[in-house]
């Protein structure tokens, strides 16, 4: 038999106890573990962007975020993060949120997407900054910008997916079905909507900010359709003082022959069929059976208020060939595509025109020649020809530095005056109305100048959209975060000294 050594063993020992002491504390870390993933358990979150998911990229897109917490109160913010740092594109949209036990919120981003964008990701922070969710959104898909997106708001969706083949000439149609809280209460956020569709909806539910939003939006270029039918008074409820007829009720006909002869096609299913009975009372009838209206237009603004006084979703629109005959009345009265509506095409140009600042002008080419020339005459010969006559050439070293400190205390304290020192906000709009427009679709470049290296948060109204204007070179985004809650934030916004931070604000003002 081999002697057993007495170090390997006693090693060998050492070494088991901590691998004991080690598995013994193994199911103490993974309880520490499941509790931590207990409490984010708490928290879910759904994210819906665009208008059902479609969008178009040369318009403000809502983002929708439902959120619950069932765990502990959280105080923290919802982000939305387009671009990279790394690309010098990144632009981090937010809003504060406060979250207390079983709660349950839902909040609206607005934000701007690019091209073939296919979803955003939403990210719960807490007040420390530390990650607590994150969900993607569902499939964005995109419509061109002169495209059409009818917006339907129907208990009964699928009824009006032929509308995507009623293009109007247009290269494209897309049709969004949604509920009264997708629709946006910020006026530019609507401009990605070409018409609106409500039917069979109590639109006493929306808020007042979603009413004011929707009517600005008809004022600049949006097409309204209220339909009728059986549910003509609670889908009518918000809109009686701009529709183009007064509704008195409904009655039941046995046939509409204008309306078929006006497709020409026989309707597919029998009447019967309701109708809302109505008066014109301004604007004109596009159908009308008898005096009877069945389709009334009445413009507002640039654009115009529908009344259907049929349900498209009964007999005889529905799963009738004949109702995009009925449609086509509707889009191919859209306002004409615009460059306008499109806002800044040339970043570079808008940069440049934002950043000149007339009140802050440098001096002329021949005014710093001049001022150079002096320099130098009286550094030089006026110096010289002064301590000769006094016979004190000596003294040139010192003269002259004092000269030199003298000019540069002049140059600068002239620059400072010429720059100034207060900041500065250059602000240039274009408006896009009517003459008989109430309200009128604002895009303005705003340039926050700085005398001195410093950073700034940009307050503007709860009903303005903004982002950073890049000239799509070498700038990259100085905002910090675009903050949206009882207003408009832009945070952190980081100016160099005597530079100028430039964004884009869209909003509706009211016309002059």
């Amino acid at each position: 038999m081999e002697p057993v050594n007495t170090e390997t063993r006693n090693t060998c020992m050492l070494i088991r106890k901590p691998l004991l002491f080690l598995l013994l504390l193994l199911p103490l870390l993974f309880m520490g573990l499941s509790t931590a993933v207990a409490q984010s358990d708490g928290l879910t979150m759904d994210v819906r962007a665009g208008f059902d998911g479609y969008y178009k990229p040369d318009f403000w897109t809502p983002v929708q975020v439902t959120i619950a917490n069932s765990g502990t109160a959280v105080e923290g913010e919802l982000r939305i993060t387009l671009g990279s740092a790394l690309s010098g594109d990144q632009v981090v949209y937010n809003a504060p949120i406060s979250l207390p036990t079983q709660s349950n919120k839902r909040v609206t981003l607005y934000i701007f997407l690019p091209q073939f964008a296919s979803g955003v990701t939403v990210e719960l922070l807490a007040d420390n900054g530390r990650s607590l969710l994150t969900t993607p959104s569902n499939k964005l898909t995109q419509v061109g910008s002169d495209g059409i997106l009818y917006g339907v708001v129907t208990p009964t969706a699928g009824d009006l997916d032929f509308l995507q083949d009623v293009k109007a000439g247009r290269p494209e149609a897309a049709v969004a079905y949604l509920e009264l809280t997708d629709l946006p209460d910020v006026p530019p956020a609507w401009n990605g909507l070409d018409v609106l569709i409500f039917n069979d909806t109590d639109t006493g539910q929306l808020t007042p900010a979603q009413q004011g939003a929707l009517s600005s939006w008809v004022e600049t270029g949006g097409q309204l359709v209220v339909a009728g039918g059986p549910g003509w008074q609670k889908t009518a409820v918000s809109f009686t003082d701009t529709l183009p007829v007064t509704v008195s009720g409904s009655e039941s006909t046995a046939d509409l022959p204008v309306l078929s002869d006006f497709a020409g096609l026989s309707f597919r299913d029998p009447g019967p069929y309701l109708v809302a009975t109505s008066s014109l009372r301004s604007g004109e009838l596009l159908i009308h059976q008898d005096g009877l209206p069945l389709l009334a237009r009445q413009s507002q603004g640039q654009g115009a208020v529908y009344f259907l006084a049929l349900d498209p979703s009964l007999a005889p629109l529905v799963d009738w060939d004949g109702s995009q005959a009925v449609w086509l009345e509707v889009a191919r009265r859209l306002p004409p595509l615009s460059p306008w509506l499109q806002g800044v095409q040339n970043s570079y140009a808008a940069n440049t025109a934002v950043r000149s600042l007339p009140a802050l002008a440098l001096p002329s080419v021949l005014q710093l020649i001049f001022y150079l020339l002096v320099y130098v005459v009286v550094i030089g010969p006026v110096n010289y020809i002064i301590l000769k006559r006094r016979n004190r050439r000596e003294l040139a070293w010192v003269t002259i530095p004092l000269l030199v400190l003298a000019f540069s205390a002049i140059a600068y304290l002239t620059g400072f005056q010429l720059k100034g020192n207060e900041t500065i906000i250059n602000e240039m709009s274009v408006a896009l109305g009517s003459v008989e427009s109430s309200q009128m679709r604002v895009q303005s470049l705003l340039g926050l100048y700085s005398p001195r290296r410093q950073t700034y948060s940009l307050n503007l109204p709860a009903t303005t959209a903004a982002r950073p204007l890049l000239n799509g070179y070498s700038d990259s985004p100085n905002v910090g975060a675009i903050t949206r809650g009882s207003d408009l934030t832009l945070t952190d916004v980081r100016v160099d000294v005597s530079d100028v931070a430039p964004f884009l604000a869209d909003s509706v003002q009211p016309a002059l």
